[in-house]
């Protein structure tokens, strides 16, 4: 049960992070901010791969709570969706320089 929500936290806070530095990007657009868009796009993809992984692990030892399915879904599709904002990111599209 601790285990899913800890996962499923992890994902939320990947998430957050990819949108904070879009949102921090547009309020105050400047080199500095464009560039963290990518970087921050990219750390969350990997916080996402690692808490899909874990909930993986946790579903496959047995402890598997209420919710650890949709969990599971939902990661892949947060996996998904940062894998495809990837090269947005990294290519100056979600970023916005003055």
């Amino acid at each position: 049960m601790i285990g899913v929500i800890i996962g499923a936290a992890l994902l939320l806070g990947a998430l957050g992070l990819t949108a904070a530095a879009v949102v921090h990007n547009q309020m105050e657009p400047s080199a500095a901010t464009a560039l963290g868009v990518p970087f921050a796009n990219a750390a969350s993809l990997a916080v996402a791969v690692l808490a899909v992984i874990l909930l993986l692990v946790l579903y496959r030892l047995g402890k598997r709570g209420p919710g650890a399915k949709a969990a599971i879904a939902f990661g892949l599709a947060c996996v998904v969706g940062l894998a495809v904002l990837l090269p947005f990111a990294d290519s100056g599209v979600l970023s916005t320089v003055r």
